[in-house]
This record gives C-alpha cells, structure tokens and sequence, in this order.
C-alpha cells in the first residue's frame, strides 16, 4: 500500500516519534470511521495524534 511506504519514507526522515502519531491516527481512522466503534468523546481525545503527525510532516515542507 503507497500509504505504508511514505510513512516509512517518514520514518527515515523524521525519526521514529512518527509511528506512534501514525498508529494513533490510523486507529482513528479505521475504528473511528471504517468501523464507527469510536465515541465521539474517544475520537476527540485521539485527535492529538494527527495534530502532533501534521507538525512533524510541516518541518519537512
């Protein structure tokens, strides 16, 4: 999946603090909207791990 492979490519240029925003934010993604077991109070709270993912990203822009 292209998807992987740039979070891997992120890996190398970041560092490793990119997986744990990444595994946060793609839970979000798949519980959160795939599968909607997510309360609104638990996606609310795990939104930080896609901020904290968007400012890493922004250094390298």
């Amino acid at each position: 999946m292209i998807i992987f492979n740039a979070v891997e490519e992120l890996l190398k240029r970041i560092g490793p603090e990119v997986r744990d925003q990444w595994h946060g934010a793609w839970f979000l993604h798949v519980e959160g909207f795939h599968e909607a077991r997510l309360s609104v109070k638990l996606v609310k709270a795990g939104v930080g791990y896609i901020e904290k993912l968007v400012k890493l990203v922004e250094r390298l822009i």
